[in-house]
């Protein structure tokens, strides 16, 4: 049905000294499900270029909660997963994940970490 722009976040996410844009957009399906995608971009010959995209599921189903760096890290993290029992908007527990930029792509730094939020 269409496409909004979320948020764009300025960071050096791999380690040039130039800061990348993180550009996070929500894809409105005419339903209640509010599905994401996030592209990262940086300046290639004064061009934009796209380093990295990825699709996020809605805020029940590994939407996105944050996107960010951490010293030149990407740091993603996502809603979920669900606890058995749970309502989809009373999500208690997400996950992060490090990247870091390697040989021209981002790879995973860490392990996908489950943390539970407190209530």
């Amino acid at each position: 049905m269409g496409v909004s722009l979320g948020k764009v976040k300025y960071s050096d996410v791999t380690g040039d000294g130039i800061e990348e844009a993180i550009v996070s957009m929500s894809i409105q399906t005419g339903g209640s499900a509010i599905p994401g995608m996030v592209y990262v971009y940086s300046l290639r010959s004064g061009r934009p270029s796209v380093l990295w995209y990825f699709s996020t599921g809605d805020r029940a189903d590994g939407g996105l909660r944050n996107i960010y760096s951490e010293k030149t890290n990407l740091v993603v993290e996502l809603f979920g997963p669900k606890k058995k029992g749970e309502a989809d908007g009373q999500l208690k527990r997400f996950t992060r994940t490090r990247y870091v930029w390697q040989n021209g792509r981002f790879r995973r730094k860490t392990p996908k970490k489950i943390i539970e939020l407190k209530a």
